[in-house]
């Protein structure tokens, strides 16, 4: 099963750093699906929605992050917030 690393950054801490099976989040022109070798791309992440996060075994989590920014290059999608915090 190919893996994706997923970065989740605020400028207090690093909130996310490991290998997830995908991520989804609403970005300023839209949802994202992401999943491994997904194409690179640079996108603003909207604070109007949760990121959800699907581990590696299924499991889902939904994440709170403010605005910022998402970067998907070479299979590690980072996403860079003024703020973020677990449901």
């Amino acid at each position: 099963m190919a893996e994706l690393h997923l970065r989740i950054v605020t400028p207090d801490r690093t909130i996310v750093d490991r290998k997830v099976a995908g991520v989804s989040f609403t970005g300023a022109d839209g949802g994202y699906g992401i999943l491994p070798n997904h194409a690179p791309l640079m996108t603003a992440v909207s604070n109007t929605g949760t990121v959800v996060i699907t581990e590696l075994d299924g499991s889902t989590h939904e994440l709170f992050a403010s605005d910022g920014f998402a970067q998907m290059q070479h299979n590690v999608l980072t996403l860079v917030c003024e703020a973020g915090e677990f449901a």
